[in-house]
């Protein structure tokens, strides 16, 4: 079993109109992760990168992954829930979206919540999820070993508003610096994602040999800042929720308060702090591995083989749709039996013909919903209006048939493992 670094691949529009904005505050957080692997000594071969923003669609190595970051546009982004092939142990997380009742069974299954902030941590108790606040990974950065001998101020990101107040001796050696840009493709390539983990690297390593200080309105700024010892400053226009764990460590300003800014801050000690969360995120990764590896290591045993064709027989008799339609085409039909094969027959359909559209399902005896179908009975479908059925019910298929005639519905096919003398070609 691997262990997960989630880096950030985007494959969606995001706010800049037609164009693709990528922030290297992400980044940050991959070598937050990177930082815990290394102090837990995992070899760098059992680590694999795994796309944040496709994490539905993963289909690698079964691996534990340290779920940390801004997930509010989980849905956009086909973040959650992720595929079964990752165990994720949530650090760290952010949630902002009321509407988030989809994932809530999942987020109970894997909880405790490890949560960025206060709110987030707030939103999933509302919703029934336990959860606790870690503050953000970033945090945990390791420290620099030596101070810069000349002073330096980078502004990040700062707002217009900030600048009348800035004292005029802070502008002496300064550097403004932006921590998002344009990407060049939607989506991004491997090689673009790549050049922006190394321009992050070198934006964070400049933060750490030169600055003095940095002012800036970036969480993801602020952060690592005051992880790797530099004196920081925070002041935005509007101090939102994502905020609401900072405060407990320097001031926040908002721009109702930008005259009250004390402009020479000293670099604060958070090292303790950082034990106290590395200790907390290492011994839960440890005991999620030690509870976990063993049977998902026995399933990639039996899951990697050359694998045999399942259900062809029932495969080909679906195949008999497209003498009149296309893979893509859209049409109606309806599924004939509400057991096992019906289930299996609705499957396939998904795959074989993905426009197509279930309008009813037929039972004799079963009632209730079905793919949110009525489960209707037989006498129903003279109501129903469709192109094709699926016959899926081996005892009930001569009457499905008998019905079928009797309305003049000749477009239908067999879905039924057994051996019949109508199924034979």
């Amino acid at each position: 079993m691997k262990f997960g670094r989630l880096v950030y691949k985007y494959t969606g529009e995001t706010i800049a109109g037609k164009d693709g904005i990528y922030n290297i505050g992400d980044n940050f957080q991959t070598f937050a992760i990177d930082n815990v692997y290394k102090r837990m000594g995992i070899d760098t071969q059992d680590i694999i990168d795994i796309n944040a923003c496709e994490m539905k669609n993963y289909d690698g190595d079964y691996a534990i992954v340290l779920v940390a970051g801004y997930a509010s546009h989980y849905k956009r982004f086909n973040q959650l829930p992720p595929s079964g092939k990752i165990v994720p142990l949530f650090f760290s997380f952010e949630m902002s979206d009321e509407s988030c009742d989809d994932i809530v069974s999942y987020l109970k299954k894997h909880s405790p919540i490890g949560c960025r902030d206060e709110a987030t941590m707030q939103l999933l108790r509302r919703k029934g999820v336990e959860a606790y606040t870690s503050g953000c990974l970033t945090i945990t950065l390791p420290r620099r070993t030596k101070e810069p001998t000349q002073k330096k101020v980078f502004f990040v990101d700062i707002p217009s508003s900030l600048e009348a107040y800035i004292p005029a001796e802070l502008k002496e050696n300064c550097e403004y610096i932006t921590q998002e840009g344009i990407i060049e493709q939607v989506p991004m390539t491997e090689e673009e994602r790549l050049e922006i983990d190394k321009m992050a690297q070198n934006v964070l390593n400049k933060y750490k040999e030169e600055a003095t200080l940095v002012v800036t309105s970036r969480l993801h700024a602020a952060a690592p800042c005051l992880a790797l010892g530099i004196p920081v400053i925070l002041a935005i226009d509007n101090i939102d929720s994502r905020f609401s764990w900072l405060d407990k460590l320097i001031p926040l300003y908002d721009s109702n308060h930008f005259e009250q800014i004390e402009w020479n801050p000293i670099a604060i000690d958070i090292e303790p702090l950082k034990e106290r969360i590395l200790n907390n995120v290492c011994k839960q990764l440890t005991e999620l591995y030690s509870e976990k590896s063993a049977m998902y290591d026995l399933s990639t045993f039996w899951e990697k083989r050359n694998k045999v064709c399942y259900n062809y027989k029932l495969r080909r008799q679906l195949e008999k749709f497209q003498v009149q339609y296309n893979s893509n085409e859209r049409f109606k039909y309806i599924i004939w039996g509400a057991g096992v094969h019906g289930r299996l027959a609705y499957s396939m359909m998904e795959e074989m013909y993905p426009n197509a559209i279930l309008v009813g399902v037929i039972d004799k005896y079963v009632r209730g919903k079905m793919f949110s179908c009525d489960i209707q009975g037989i006498d129903s479908v003279e109501n129903m209006v469709f192109d094709c059925a699926v016959i899926t019910t081996h005892p009930g298929r001569f009457e499905a048939t008998e019905k079928l005639n009797e309305l003049g519905i000749q477009n239908f096919c067999y879905f039924i493992s057994k051996d019949m003398p109508e199924m034979q070609e």
